[in-house]
């Protein structure tokens, strides 16, 4: 590697490899353009961040390659880094590989078919997909976060009438009231005055209906 320069970092990088030395020979063959080897040892030394860091340098310096084969070997490796965590019940350290992921539909199956619904959450509010978000609060069985994510789609008539629901249920006779009142709850008031300054957003029409 020192004395021969580019010309043999390949064979310096088998080198490195044949002796386990992962991290070094990873470093060498990623110099060497030589990427199959390099995440090959990243997976096997268990650099996985250290693989993570040469995709991202490759997709900053748009390398020219970064072409299908090279995409296809970054697909794999990470999938195969997210599942490593996610077999260890590491989930925190999961998560930055499934990030990376190259599009959303791809994050999407990956957390859905392992049902990490916060942490789909999660990255669909950090992207702004307030109305994807929405439909996750729901599967979870949280009104008040579905009203808030469908507020933010900007979802103004369909928030307004879920969280009418929502306190109209919630001020319904209890199971074991036999007259007036109805049971009381704390945010009631609140509430109403969100489904008031939600209807006026969606329009005059709509306020009207839903507030008279």
């Amino acid at each position: 590697m020192e004395k021969c320069g580019t010309k043999r970092l390949e064979d310096a990088g088998d080198c490195f490899a044949m002796t386990e030395c992962w991290s070094q020979a990873a470093e060498v063959y990623f110099k060497a353009r030589c990427y199959t080897k390099c995440f090959s040892c990243c997976s096997k030394g268990k650099v996985l961040n250290q693989g993570l860091q040469f995709l991202r340098q490759l997709e900053k310096e748009h390398s020219e390659d970064f072409n299908s084969e090279v995409a296809a070997l970054r697909k794999t490796y990470l999938e195969t880094c997210a599942l490593h965590y996610f077999e260890r019940g590491d989930i925190k350290h999961m998560m930055p590989y499934v990030k990376a992921f190259n599009s959303m539909d791809h994050i999407r199956a990956f957390l859905n078919s392992r049902n990490l619904l916060d942490e789909l959450l999660s990255i669909e509010m950090e992207m702004g997909n307030f109305y994807e978000a929405a439909g996750i609060a729901k599967l979870k069985g949280n009104v008040l976060l579905e009203v808030n994510m469908l507020e933010k789609a900007e979802s103004f008539e369909n928030a307004t009438q879920l969280l009418l629901a929502y306190v109209t249920a919630n001020s319904l006779w209890s199971s074991h009231s036999r007259g007036w009142p109805p049971k009381s709850f704390a945010e009631k008031e609140q509430l109403l005055t969100k489904v008031k300054e939600m209807a006026k957003k969606a329009s005059e029409g709509f306020f009207c209906f839903a507030y008279f």
